[in-house]
């Protein structure tokens, strides 16, 4: 968190000193203050962008906090936590029409503000996470060799390779999970059409898999399974 940029949208200077300096006590070093929608809204139309924003909804000026993050998200993907001190079934649903991110009801103590402030960003980073995966179809699985998810195809140097079916199998099914174990039994399964085949045969495969890529990183995790070390493109 100390290496985020927050924006705090708060008109009561009290509730705005309080934040402020809770948000110091966690280690934020970029706080930028608003007591009106049309500031912040100003600032990230001149490509000032954070990281995360505290928006308090009943502030002043012609737009409240749900018409100022409504205007704010068309010029940035920014998580919002709203706070309010009204939790009411108008209010809230009002909320999660403009960001699942979060919403804290006033008053609220230091853990509380912690707690959202980590769930935002937990949630927003996996979110990314998600859509990263879902736009892109390319993965490397070392320098100039990649496979191509969409097209089910491995290229080495921008050229085709085809590969004897028991490694291209294992190839498709551990590249469709990178970064993640899987289980002796899922291979066995996905090559053989068994759960039951030997753990000699499994890494017969991964020996032939790498002598064909040479540079390919699969390890193996004890007695759990097997893991490609990869990265989307």
């Amino acid at each position: 968190m100390t290496e985020k940029r927050i924006m705090v949208v708060e008109d009561e200077n009290l509730t705005m000193m309080f934040i402020t300096e809770t948000l110091e006590e966690f280690g934020c070093k970029d706080i930028l203050e608003y007591a009106c929608g049309q500031d912040i809204i100003d600032s990230v139309k001149n490509g000032i962008i954070p990281d995360l924003i505290l928006m308090d909804i009943n502030i002043k000026g012609a737009k409240d906090g749900i018409q100022t993050a409504t205007e704010v998200l068309q010029f940035c993907n920014t998580p919002i936590i709203f706070m309010s001190a009204y939790n009411d079934n108008k209010t809230i649903s009002e909320v999660l029409n403009v960001s699942l991110y979060g919403f804290i009801s006033k008053p609220f103590n230091e853990r509380e503000l912690y707690i959202a402030l980590q769930l935002a960003i937990k949630n927003f980073s996996e979110k990314n996470t998600v859509e990263e995966k879902r736009t892109k179809t390319k993965i490397e699985l070392y320098d100039n060799c990649y496979y191509d998810l969409e097209t089910e195809s491995l290229y080495l140097f921008n050229n085709l390779i085809t590969l004897p079916y028991n490694q291209r199998i294992l190839l498709e099914t551990l590249v469709k999970n990178i970064n993640v174990v899987v289980s002796k039994e899922s291979l066995a399964s996905r090559i053989w059409g068994i759960k039951e085949e030997s753990s000699s045969g499994i890494r017969t495969v991964i020996y032939l898999l790498r002598k064909n890529l040479k540079g390919i990183e699969i390890s193996s995790q004890s007695k759990q399974g097997y893991i490609l070390k990869a990265k989307y493109l």
